[in-house]
């Protein structure tokens, strides 16, 4: 060891490395918020979250490594809970550990979400993928299954979308080329679209209470929240369907999403 070395002690160079991680975060982050059209496909994203769940479908997610954690990250967030008490929303994440060894070990690693789609998937759910690079064969093989089974898409993606981009109904791309960057923002995108859908689906009238249970027991909190509220009715469903504050457009086949 150089004696500058030594004298510079084990944490040297390490605050530069925290700095340059928090800016590289931020700037990413700031170019986001400045891209209207990526903006307008969140609101997108929202629309089709909440209208495919309000019609009684569920939400489907997939992703390797990383965005296998942001793809379980998604789904029990619906399952669970964000922020405030409210029923519980239908969401799997694809990828259950024996279920992968199978399908890898008799067809190959590239067919491990596909199956799944094929298997769960019903027309009007929703599949969501999460792909730092967008080329990774078994989400492509995944989004093939899914449209050609009556699903819809949304597709999660870096800065230029790789194949992916034109193979989802809705992408949405994040200005950054390495992977730790994108996938920092796909989890902030995945924060927001959860709330988004919450105050759509369960509205703001009953927040006040919804915040007081935060100081009840967990049982409590659950059958109180289960009292309130309860997803659309079949009226509401239809009419939650064919809102679309973002501007998409439902049609035979596909939607229409801002370009």
């Amino acid at each position: 060891m150089s004696a500058q070395a030594a004298t510079a002690g084990p944490g040297a160079g390490s605050l530069d490395v925290w700095k340059t991680a928090l800016s590289e975060a931020a700037s990413v982050l700031a170019r986001f918020l400045k891209d209207r059209r990526q903006l307008e496909r969140c609101v997108a994203f929202t629309d089709l979250v909440a209208a495919t769940i309000a019609a009684g479908g569920r939400v489907l997610t997939c992703g390797n490594g990383g965005s296998h954690c942001d793809a379980l990250h998604f789904a029990e967030e619906c399952t669970g809970r964000y922020r405030e008490a409210r029923p519980p929303l239908g969401a799997l994440a694809l990828g259950e550990a024996a279920h992968v060894t199978c399908v890898a070990n008799e067809y190959g690693f590239d067919y491990v979400f596909s199956r799944q789609v094929e298997a769960l998937g019903r027309p009007g759910d929703l599949l969501i993928v999460f792909s730092t690079s967008g080329r990774s064969r078994n989400i492509v093989l995944a989004m093939e299954t899914a449209r050609r089974n009556g699903l819809r898409t949304v597709a999660l993606l870096g800065v230029d979308g790789g194949v992916l981009e034109d193979e989802a109904d809705l992408t949405i791309a994040v200005p950054a080329r390495t992977a730790d960057r994108v996938q920092e923002m796909h989890l902030k995108i995945v924060h927001a679209v959860i709330e988004a859908v919450e105050r759509r689906l369960f509205p703001d009238e009953d927040a006040g209470r919804a915040r007081h249970d935060t100081a009840l027991p967990p049982g409590d909190r659950h059958r109180r929240c289960d009292a309130r509220h309860s997803l659309p009715t079949a009226g509401a469903r239809s009419s939650a369907a064919r809102s679309s504050p973002s501007g998409w457009e439902e049609e035979p086949g596909r939607p229409r999403w801002p370009s």
